[in-house]
């Protein structure tokens, strides 16, 4: 080998020495901002997080300490025999223990969810009641604010869906709260609902604050908000609008959200599911199947 190809070789060994040094070094530099940009997701997850738990802290421990404060006071009025204030008082019990209810059933919900252990229990279910009682359990809700619900429930009492009543009854329940939550004082709140060709439809909208399309994701999350503040003038934990999202996938249904002109409307659609081990019940029967077989029940 002469010189010159002895060079040759030696520039041409430096040329790929410098290529991969290079390589490396840009694949260095990707890995740092990869790296930068999971720290700051962890660091942004951790801080959600604890808004989140901060958020659950109160909804829980407020009901909880009205339903107290409230008893307390009427056991002292009944050893004092003034009752005139009594009903009040327990109505006012009543409401916080239904909304107490409300937000456990949420967080039981998405524990569930994120444990992968939330299976519907399908059954042959009547809408009509589903529908008619989750409305009337949140007019003494949107009483306080006064607020007056509109509906056109064109659904009768004979229609079925094979699904999961309680869930999707969450779900409902959930846009409400929603609706209400974010709703001016006053104003009404439009809630339809129908059923054609198996597909069970439910919508709720208000007026109030609108929500750009370019955050309507962030509603549907359940550790972001778009009110980001922990002592928020509205009330909620903030992950219902979550949990209604996720419970409708194992329903086969499906949710969207759009802005109007005065203020926000939610959609749900929801087909019928398979029989639970591919048994047929009605929702009716699942509360006497030990009675009728002959079981003991407590």
């Amino acid at each position: 080998m002469d010189v010159n190809e002895s060079r040759d070789k030696q520039n041409k060994e430096s040329e790929e020495y410098k290529s991969r040094l290079e390589r490396a070094e840009k694949e260095r530099d990707e890995l740092k901002e990869l790296l930068s940009e999971t720290s700051k997701k962890l660091a942004d997850s951790e801080s959600f997080k604890s808004h989140f738990i901060a958020r659950i802290s109160n909804e829980i421990i407020n009901p909880f300490t009205a339903i107290i404060t409230i008893a307390e006071n009427l056991l002292k009025k009944e050893k004092m025999n003034e009752r005139e204030d009594m009903t009040d008082m327990v109505e006012l019990i009543h409401s916080e223990a239904l909304f107490l209810d409300f937000q456990l059933r949420n967080l039981f919900t998405a524990a569930r969810i994120e444990a992968g252990e939330l299976v519907p229990e399908t059954v042959r279910s009547h809408l009509y009641p589903i529908v008619s009682e989750s409305i009337k359990g949140f007019e003494e809700e949107a009483a306080k604010k006064g607020i007056h619900f509109l509906t056109d429930i064109k659904i009768s009492n004979t229609d079925q869906l094979i699904t999961d009543p309680s869930l999707l009854a969450l779900v409902m329940k959930n846009l409400l709260s929603n609706a209400i939550k974010f709703s001016e004082n006053e104003a009404v709140v439009c809630i339809k609902s129908s059923f054609e060709k198996g597909v069970f439809v439910f919508s709720v909208t208000n007026k109030g604050m609108q929500i750009p399309s370019e955050k309507l994701e962030v509603i549907f999350d359940r550790f972001r908000q778009l009110d980001t503040k922990i002592h928020s003038l509205n009330p909620g934990s903030g992950i219902g609008l979550s949990v209604a999202r996720e419970v409708l996938e194992l329903l086969n249904g499906t949710i969207e959200a759009q802005p109007t002109n005065e203020g926000m409307k939610f959609r749900i659609k929801v087909s019928e599911l398979q029989y639970t081990n591919g048994v047929a019940q009605d929702d009716e029967s699942i509360f006497f199947d030990e009675e009728e077989s002959g079981g003991e029940s407590f």
